[in-house]
């Protein structure tokens, strides 16, 4: 019977009109307020909308958070917001119930059973509003913590009223929902939500870090630099809000603050597919780039289109929603990227392929639950996942290019004993002395362009790297060389602009020298033509002589020469290159196709 008579009674206060929230006042946790009763005007006529005695029955009820522009009643005025706390006992003397308000985009004052209890900025007036002159409202700080004094403080029913002014901003805003319980618990929650937040960006800044340290190392580089700024990107993302919410932030440049989180919100979006369109070498890379960037930019600006009253504020909702649609939708598309290369059998696919399930899981909790720590867990547990793969990678890339040095470095030797063999210092020696006696001055000549020659290729041999126009003076002081030694002649020339290319060392040397040995035998004259071709994707060197073609070359191909060439490509680029030595009709040809970011 008693259970009967107490549903009963709850069904009908739950069935009042326009009965009042209330909150019951809880020591051990803290009490989001959500629901008010909300006036929309100011104390008139004697009413005093903070007492307890007053009838707010004709008030509606609402939750506060979001824009005042999203109703009716206009962005600008003063505003009351009122509910009751239900006390069911009395604290202890050294136990203080307090008020914290994380974020108000404008001024307040707090009333606890009529009696004001704090206050952040300074109130506007409204009288002045009406006369269009100087309202003289002072935006207040973030953070604002309000202790209730203990007199206050007893059981029973106690009116919480809240009074807002909004002159001076966009439109007022209230970031999250105001909360009460004892100090203690307060600070414990701003302490407990900074450390989890300060893990979430330690873990951020130590993957981009990790991701930077790999980009000196590693043949992903531009992948590594992606993935190291949508690292920073979280952490910025993570950083501003947190920021604003627990430390005293002035807010009056609220909303420069929040383009800049905008800024790291659009990073998240884009850089994330870009990323693993970049890791898995994905065709079309830069225009698929570049659309993601640009519907993340608009997807995420076009709320504060209607903050901003580009757009009617009617449409604040759908835009909203269309944002937490469409970050959503770059995940699941994140997800097909990498399901592609599962497909495909790409190294580390399956472990990025899981982690951005359940970053996507994630997201989904987030926007239902609207919980943004949810989404930021789910990106610090994506960046887990490809940590591990991309340490994987580069292991096994250092792995090879141990092994890769290794036999360069084998070549190298085999190279420079070939070049600088004692029969072509004996035969250049001879060569010298003859032009001693019949023709000094071309002695002299063989002297300094051999020398040259030397020097360019000791030098270059300990280099990684050099650039096509020094390779072209190696080339054609060899050529000098053995024109003089043999008494042919050889041009070099050269077509396209061969200006800030850059190479493995001795490659087109090589090439050159293997032309000269054996597609030179018997001819005294001819030319090697070397053309450089720049594309979007790739650079093209082509080397081509006028020499025999015969089958010694066809057995050069797969000489120390051309190992060499080989080893010094992969050593650089890879697998991304291309390297071909073939006949021609009448001739040799050798190509190199580089990939142009690295050239």
């Amino acid at each position: 019977m008693h259970k009967i008579i107490a549903f009963f009674t709850v069904l009908f206060f739950c069935t009042i009109p326009n009965a009042s929230p209330q909150y019951s006042f809880k020591k051990n946790t803290l009490t989001d307020i959500n629901i008010w009763k909300c006036g929309y005007s100011d104390n008139s006529f004697g009413a005093d909308f903070a007492s307890p005695r007053y009838d707010d029955g004709e008030w509606h009820d609402k939750k506060i958070i979001g824009l005042w522009k999203a109703d009716k009643y206009g962005a600008k005025g003063i505003r009351w917001f009122r509910t009751k706390i239900f006390i069911t006992q009395d604290i202890l003397d050294y136990e203080k119930a307090a008020i914290f308000i994380p974020t108000v985009i404008s001024a307040y004052e707090i009333y606890w059973d009529g009696t004001k209890i704090g206050e952040n900025g300074k109130i506007g007036d409204y009288k002045m509003a009406l006369a269009k002159k100087e309202t003289g409202e002072r935006i207040g700080n973030s953070a604002g913590i309000f202790v209730i004094p203990q007199q206050f403080f007893s059981a029973g029913e106690h009116t919480l009223a809240i009074r807002i002014s909004n002159f001076s901003a966009i439109s007022g805003f209230i970031a999250e929902n105001p909360k009460i319980g004892t100090l203690e618990n307060v600070i414990s929650h701003i302490s407990k939500t900074i450390a989890y937040s300060a893990a979430l960006i330690g873990i951020f800044f130590i993957t981009a870090l990790f991701n930077i340290i790999f980009i000196a190392k590693s043949l992903h580089v531009r992948a590594h630099v992606t993935y190291a700024m949508f690292s920073l990107c979280c952490c910025g993302h993570v950083f501003v809000p947190i920021f604003v919410m627990y430390y005293q932030t002035n807010l009056e440049h609220y909303y420069l603050i929040a383009l800049l989180n905008d800024a790291f919100e659009i990073g998240l979006i884009w850089l994330l597919p870009t990323y693993l369109l970049r890791l898995f070498n994905a065709k079309r890379l830069i225009l698929k780039s570049s659309i993601f960037f640009a519907v993340s930019t608009i997807a995420v600006m076009l709320p504060r289109l209607a903050i901003y009253d580009i757009s009617p504020i009617s449409t604040l909702a759908f835009l909203g929603s269309a944002n937490e649609i469409f970050t959503s939708f770059s995940a699941i598309t994140s997800v097909g990227i990498a399901l592609e290369a599962l497909f495909k059998k790409e190294k580390g696919a399956k472990t990025i392929t899981i982690g951005l399930i359940i970053f996507w899981l994630c997201i989904v909790f987030s926007i239902i639950l609207k919980q943004i720590n949810i989404s930021s867990l789910g990106f610090a547990l994506l960046s887990a996942f490809i940590t591990i793969t991309m340490g994987r990678f580069f292991w096994e890339e250092m792995g090879k290019k141990s092994l890769i040095e290794i036999k360069n470095t084998r070549l190298e030797l085999e190279l420079l004993k070939n070049n600088i063999h004692p029969h072509f210092l004996l035969n250049s020696l001879n060569t010298i002395v003859a032009w001693i006696e019949e023709d000094p001055k071309i002695a002299v000549k063989l002297v300094n362009e051999l020398s040259k020659e030397l020097r360019l290729l000791m030098s270059f041999s300990q280099k990684k790297i050099i650039s096509l126009s020094e390779e072209v003076s190696l080339c054609r002081a060899h050529l000098k060389v053995m024109n003089l030694r043999r008494e042919k002649n050889i041009k070099l020339k050269i077509s396209g602009d061969i200006e800030g290319i850059t190479i493995p060392p001795l490659i087109v040397h090589t090439a050159l020298e293997n032309g000269l040995t054996h597609g030179f035998v018997k001819k005294d004259t001819g030319t090697f033509d070397l053309s450089v071709t720049r594309q979007a994707q790739k650079i093209i060197i082509n080397l081509e002589n006028n020499g025999e073609n015969n089958h010694s070359q066809n057995r050069v191909a797969t000489g120390t020469g051309n190992k060499y060439i080989v080893q010094r490509l992969e050593e650089i680029y890879g697998n991304n290159f291309k390297f071909v030595s073939e006949a021609k009709n009448n001739g040799w040809r050798v190509i190199f196709e580089l990939p142009a970011e690295r050239v």
